[in-house]
């Protein structure tokens, strides 16, 4: 960190923080004992999320600790087993990973111009799912977060 970019990291803790993160994640996936829906109510998340507007930055391992403690324990594990509700399907480590790696580099994708490698993929991509479903190779599309985007319409 430095006094021209106080939110850059060296390289060193960078993997360290990366690290403490994808322990923490493979655990909350792997927590047999966890139901596959708990709740809280309102008042009670208030308690354990609301406080004063902080005037420092927060240790990183205290935000895992509140992460791991206040909020993924309340929710839905869709991955569970005993899981029987609801449309959305879990993700996939692999899919986390793809995340992260697009999370990380924010890669701008709008033109070929900046983003030449990966436009090419979406393209490859798109073609490859056109083949999979059986439509002719003029077919083309658009990658894209998921099926409500997939689907939205503007309305004039």
């Amino acid at each position: 960190m430095s006094a021209a970019d106080p939110l850059g990291l060296d390289p060193e803790t960078m993997r360290e923080l990366g690290y403490r993160t994808v322990d923490l994640l493979v655990n909350w996936l792997n927590d047999a004992e966890a139901p596959p829906l708990r709740r809280a109510g309102p008042s009670e998340l208030e308690a354990r999320l609301s406080g004063p507007l902080p005037a420092e930055g927060t240790p990183f391992a205290e935000i895992l600790a509140s992460l791991e403690r206040d909020v993924l324990p309340f929710g839905s594990r869709v991955f569970h087993p005993a899981f029987f509700a609801f449309i959305p399907g879990s993700g996939t480590w692999p899919g986390a990973l793809g995340d992260f790696v697009a999370s990380a580099a924010n890669v701008y994708a709008g033109s070929w111009m900046e983003s030449s490698g990966v436009s090419q993929l979406e393209l490859e991509v798109t073609r490859w799912f056109a083949e999979w479903i059986g439509l002719p190779p003029t077919a083309g599309g658009l990658l894209v977060s998921g099926g409500s985007a997939a689907n939205e319409r503007t309305h004039p």
